[in-house]
């Protein structure tokens, strides 16, 4: 197959993507991928720049597990990235984006063989991979990361049991200097450890059969059902408010982030489906309040849109 026929996926990330994010990603030839380097608004994209391998670059991809990114770099400088199905790395500079184009050339004659002049960079117990390949941005509830919790509730529930009972009984034949202690720890573990459980499976209930389809660069994601999550958008957003308590008293998978809409209605999403901080760090240009709050309940008619 001749160069001017050969296509290679080729695809865009911009400065606000996270590791894994690309966008516009279709096969093209080399011109079309030579087309798509002219058209990207390298200097718009210079703002705020730190150098790392998710930049503002357009990615080829080959097809054997090999990548060459195009990408901005230090002193207004370009840097070609390539990396191979053996996790290796190498990167060269150029001046001007123009001039990495006999190495884009090379890649696209044979994607399997290091462009010449490139140097192997010392990557040594680092992840590259996220940096070239798509990322999977569907979350949902992980019965595994959640087991610890449900161990845990179903001991608060046996405690829970064992406290009322005691409490019900009253006390033993004869009085006892730890008497007083037996009457306030079941009513502490009855008002504590049964509001922890009743979040528990609250949080559970809000989180399963949901799926959440997010992104920081895009602006447009999803919410709902697995098989029919609804569409929403960043730019119609008001606020976003994470309720929950950070800390040795925090429940970070209890954790519930307000999402509310320029409209008035909202979304209530626990983080059982994703990591509180990873959550808000999605939404990099919308404003947000923390409320430091210990039982952060969802309310049964806000696990959807309200």
């Amino acid at each position: 197959m001749g160069l001017q026929s050969q296509e290679l996926i080729s695809k865009i990330q911009y400065k606000n993507f996270e590791p894994g994010e690309f966008t516009d990603r279709q096969q093209r030839t080399w011109q079309q991928t030579i087309q798509l380097i002219e058209s990207f608004p390298w200097d718009g994209q210079k703002d705020h720049l730190a150098v790392s391998l998710t930049n503002p670059s357009v990615t080829i991809e080959g097809p054997f597990g090999d990548f060459l990114k195009l990408a901005l770099y230090y002193h207004d400088k370009f840097v070609l990235y390539y990396y191979n199905e053996g996790k290796q790395l190498y990167t060269a500079s150029f001046a001007h984006y123009q001039d990495a184009y006999p190495a884009i050339r090379s890649f696209y004659e044979n994607p399997s063989a290091v462009p010449e002049g490139f140097k192997l960079e010392n990557t040594w117990m680092q992840h590259n991979g996220i940096h070239f390949q798509d990322g999977n941005f569907h979350y949902a509830m992980n019965p595994l990361k959640i087991f610890p919790w449900a161990i845990a509730a179903a001991f608060m529930c046996l405690l829970f049991l064992f406290s009322l009972l005691q409490f019900i009984l009253g006390p033993p034949g004869r009085s006892t200097s730890i008497w007083p202690l037996l009457i306030i720890l079941p009513l502490l573990v009855i008002f504590y450890g049964g509001r922890l459980l009743l979040l528990f499976l609250n949080h559970y209930r809000s989180a399963k059969g949901k799926i959440l389809i997010l992104s920081k660069g895009t602006d447009l994601f999803f919410y709902g059902p697995r098989d029919e999550p609804l569409p929403f958008h960043k730019k119609d957003i008001l606020k976003v408010v994470t309720y929950g308590r950070r800390g040795r008293n925090g429940y970070p998978m209890l954790t519930k982030v307000v999402i509310d809409f320029k409209d008035g209605q909202s979304l209530n999403i626990s983080c059982m489906m994703l990591q509180r901080d990873t959550f808000v760090s999605k939404f990099p240009e919308c404003p947000k309040e923390d409320i430091q709050i210990t039982f952060s309940f969802i309310p049964p008619a806000a696990s959807a849109l309200s």
